[in-house]
């Protein structure tokens, strides 16, 4: 679940099969918590990374490449690039909606306004406006209405109060 999920935020799978988690500084703790979940499969600790051309430092941590990883990459990134297919919607359907979208909404997911009438939005920068389009008719079949929205020329999940509500609700637990 946490690796489906954070493969359609920040998650990354290698070509030779390795799963890769990186974040800035101040999420270091919430990558604490991925490592933990796949730590089995991972040598060594985290890297630090040198202040990017922005000023920022990141921190990371890969796995060993393994069979299930590049059994998953291969369904993810038939083309080489990650791709959003019904195959992967499905898979996340089998293996748990709501846990694997509260870690999609964890890499990715922004929040504003009050609760009453929240905002809700997920980033998706590396996913072209069909790939967005697919996610947001998956997302209201399972009862969060949203539609694909533009935020400096790319696409972005934007849902409508009503389903930010009941997701944020459904997400709570």
């Amino acid at each position: 679940q946490m690796v489906l999920g954070t493969l359609l935020g920040d998650g990354h799978l290698s070509p030779p099969g390795g799963y890769v988690a990186t974040h800035g500084w101040p999420q270091r703790e919430y990558l604490w918590t991925k490592l933990a979940v796949v730590s089995e499969f991972v040598l060594g600790m985290p890297s630090v990374s040198k202040k990017n051309k922005l000023g920022f430092v990141s921190v990371r941590f890969w796995t060993v490449a393994t069979p299930e990883f590049r059994s998953l990459r291969a369904l993810l990134y038939p083309a080489g690039t990650k791709t959003v297919t019904p195959a992967w919607l499905t898979l996340i359907d089998e293996v748990g909606f709501l846990p694997t979208v509260a870690c999609w909404v964890a890499d990715d997911g922004s929040r504003a306004g009050p609760i009453t009438s929240p905002s809700l939005y997920i980033c998706t920068n590396g996913f072209t406006f069909p790939e967005v389009d697919l996610l947001c008719h998956w997302l209201t079949d399972h009862g969060y209405s949203c539609s694909t929205k533009v935020r400096n020329r790319y696409p972005l999940v934007g849902f409508t109060a009503c389903g930010a509500g009941l997701l944020m609700t459904d997400l709570l637990p």
